[in-house]
């Protein structure tokens, strides 16, 4: 129940903000960007990119003190990554290896779906979810799930043994697969929420060039998955825009749902930010 904003600073450095001018509390994002800074559309006043008060119209020098916060950003897989609080608990989701070592491409879904967004980070270990709605076979999903503080992660053994999936607190899997596409393909799905109730959906597919495999092949297979993720994603689509979510003790689950009910506690103790603007 709070808001951002998101831009680049003079060197293209993406930074993030709370949205709230110190002075009256203006929505900063109906503002402007006059020489690298945010202006407050009510005021005038201006913010650095360290998010203190650097120009006050009326000729008062700003008070230390006045200064809106700044979010840990980073940005990886042509994605823009913002953390909830003022020092990561955890790395940037990520794939195996670095950047270099794949061919992708970032993408967003052009509709917002209309639940919160750790509701799409159920599906990661929604095993009859994946089964019937996905058609992943029920053995790739037997493996046991290991969560540890932040991230949890089980093996996705079908044409890969090196295949799994690996989530992030409740908005972010990275998987590596064969599935559906009979190739070793990657991809980074996550999702941010920018108001209660409604989510943008995001993803990273990538491949790795195999030995002995033109570029140009390696981009073909790029192009199949990529292809191939927006009505994989969208499969969901009218589900989540129409579900009233069952929490832990509300939902009658069953022994298929193990790890899907280990993930609801997960989730529930998993710690959560105050907004620098409340």
């Amino acid at each position: 129940d709070t808001r951002i904003i998101l831009y680049r600073d003079p060197d293209g450095k993406a930074v993030a903000q709370s949205a709230y001018c110190a002075h009256l509390g203006a929505d900063l994002s109906d503002g402007d960007i006059v020489e690298g800074q945010v202006r407050c559309p009510y005021h005038h006043w201006r913010y650095d990119q360290s998010g203190a008060c650097s120009h006050i119209p009326t000729g008062v020098t700003p008070p230390r003190a006045i200064r809106i916060y700044n979010y840990p950003v980073a940005e990886r897989w042509g994605l823009i990554w913002v953390f909830n609080g003022e020092t990561p608990l955890y790395e940037v989701p990520t794939l195996d290896g670095t950047e270099d070592d794949y061919i992708f491409v970032a993408r967003e879904l052009p509709e917002q779906i209309q639940s919160d967004s750790w509701i799409q980070g159920t599906n990661g270990v929604d095993f009859q979810h994946l089964t019937v709605v996905h058609h992943m076979p029920t053995a790739a999903l037997k493996g046991d799930v290991v969560f540890d503080d932040y991230t949890y992660e089980y093996r996705l053994e079908v044409m890969s043994a090196d295949g799994k999936n690996r989530g992030y607190a409740a908005n972010c899997i990275a998987t590596h697969r064969t599935l559906p596409i009979p190739t070793n393909n990657y991809v980074i799905f996550a999702t941010n929420a920018p108001k209660p109730g409604v989510s943008d959906s995001f993803w990273v597919a990538a491949v790795k060039q195999e030995p002995g495999e033109s570029r140009e092949a390696a981009e073909k297979r790029l192009a199949a998955l990529d292809a191939f993720l927006t009505p994989f994603f969208m499969e969901d689509e009218y589900i989540l825009n129409r579900i009233r979510f069952r929490k832990r003790g509300e939902a009658k689950l069953i022994r298929d749902d193990l790890y899907l009910g280990r993930f609801m506690d997960w989730l529930d103790r998993f710690p959560r930010h105050k907004p620098f603007d409340s």
